[in-house]
């Protein structure tokens, strides 16, 4: 996998910006790394996953978005010989519930591609009891127009390593405030980025290794708006996420989910 792609939504104290204008704009973010440990039930949509290709293992974040299914990225699961899907935990060793996943139950998009466009991906689990430890996000609605959410602060989860330094992931999901940015001015950054993913900044938060494929959830409404895909070298801001409005048909046609 290249070395654009992220595994992880971590704290991490960064400060990547083209302008200082950018950076005063973003100043109002907090740095998740320094603090915010998940409570329990707090997130209960967040999935980990542990997948396996050949002899090696890695961890990707997930999405409960049903009974029976979980909605991750594409880089995740693509190559997997089994994903292990933890749900209904805040510990990383400690879930209520856990599937052993074969790739036939795995749906990459049929447009992916190693330069992270369409990254998105389903995995279909044995049917699952909400609880108030296992529920689904939100998803958006299907519509004519959507809404960029430039502007709109959402919440980032994920286990993994809390600073680049670190080869250990988080023993507690950790959680943080980020801020969707124009695309336009994530090219500052990144020259290809497409109307289907979005960018996040944060002067003290940022991607890392261990939680691509896991939500970016807007508020106050609590709807997953994004999938978390990569980042530069050395985990910093900005990140860009897979727009998850641009492939709600795409959901709706191998799930069946009344979008």
């Amino acid at each position: 996998m290249k070395v654009l792609l992220v595994f992880a939504l971590t704290l991490v104290i960064v400060s990547l910006v083209s302008t200082a204008s950018f950076l005063q704009e973003q100043a109002e973010n907090v740095g998740i790394i320094n603090g915010h440990d998940a409570s329990p039930g707090q997130f209960p949509y967040q999935v980990k996953l542990s997948i396996k290709e050949g002899k090696k293992y890695f961890q990707c974040s997930g999405s409960l978005i049903s009974h029976n299914w979980v909605l991750t990225a594409a880089h995740c699961t693509n190559g997997s010989d089994s994903v292990e899907v933890f749900l209904g935990g805040i510990e990383s060793s400690d879930f209520r519930a856990n599937f052993s996943i074969k790739p036939k139950y795995i749906i990459i998009h049929e447009d992916w591609d190693r330069d992270d466009l369409n990254d998105i991906s389903l995995i279909r689990i044995p049917y699952i009891k909400y609880s108030e430890y296992i529920k689904p996000v939100n998803l958006p609605k299907i519509q004519r127009y959507y809404k960029t959410y430039v502007g709109f602060k959402a919440i980032a989860t994920g286990w993994g390593v809390t600073s680049i330094a670190s080869n250990s992931s988080s023993e507690i999901l950790q959680y943080g405030t980020v801020k969707i940015v124009n695309n336009k001015k994530c090219n500052d950054t990144f020259d290809n980025i497409t109307s289907s993913q979005m960018c996040t900044f944060a002067s003290k938060i940022s991607l890392c290794f261990g939680d691509s494929g896991g939500p970016l959830v807007i508020l106050p409404s609590k709807v997953q708006v994004g999938i978390t895909s990569f980042n530069v070298v050395g985990c910093l801001s900005p990140n860009v996420f897979t727009r998850v409005t641009s492939f709600l048909k795409w959901i709706k046609r191998h799930t069946g989910l009344p979008l």
